[in-house]
């Protein structure tokens, strides 16, 4: 993975983690997640001196999704979670911002094994882990995972909300994530870096 790097920028008021994935010799990029503060986002941007092609949304809850119209990007969502971009009664914004997000950018939908290219070799493989939303996906390329709000180190995402379901959650995990490699490092939606193995091991909600 010597060619791919990542970038993490924490944002706003749920500390969100948007990720900037690119190729360092054509510094082709995605954006992964574009939570919030988007001068924070593109003066990285500028800093790297990148060339974002489009947006993945690991899914649609505003503290994800609210600076998308902003790129004039590509967006790609799953396609279950579609009408959480233009309905804020789904995407919780009145809840965490205060005011109603609903997004403009049409969107390409995604679907379980999808494929998207970045550069080169180097692909997103989207992976369906439904329990935080319906339609919640992880992201594979090379021995990174992005992992959204479904596996964070130490827990997993939050399912006490509408269209949550726990159960559905942990299935997810344990069959789609957990069968990668001990190393596969893992970028999640909140909080910090971990991998498999060590979730495999630690956490509670995989036992």
């Amino acid at each position: 993975m010597d060619g791919l790097k990542v970038i993490k920028l924490t944002l706003g008021i749920l500390s969100t983690n948007c990720y900037l994935v690119f190729e360092k010799n054509s510094r082709k990029a995605v954006i992964i997640d574009p939570a919030d503060e988007y001068e924070r986002i593109t003066a990285e941007i500028e800093r790297l001196k990148l060339k974002p092609s489009y947006i993945i949304l690991t899914h649609g809850h505003s503290d994800h999704i609210k600076e998308v119209d902003k790129f004039n990007l590509p967006c790609y969502i799953h396609y279950q979670d579609k009408d959480f971009l233009t309905n804020p009664d789904l995407n919780f914004s009145p809840f965490i911002f205060s005011k109603e997000i609903i997004i403009n950018t049409k969107p390409s939908f995604l679907k379980d094994n999808d494929v998207l290219a970045l550069e080169g070799s180097y692909q997103f493989r989207v992976i369906h882990t439904p329990g935080h939303t319906p339609g919640s996906i992880s992201l594979k390329i090379g021995d990174f995972l992005f992992s959204g709000d479904a596996l964070f180190n130490g827990s997993i995402g939050r399912t006490d909300i509408p269209y949550g379901d726990y159960n559905k959650l942990v299935d997810s995990i344990k069959k789609r994530l957990l069968i990668f490699d001990d190393k596969t490092y893992v970028f999640c939606g909140h909080g910090s870096d971990t991998t498999i193995g060590w979730e495999r091991l630690n956490n509670p909600f995989l036992k």
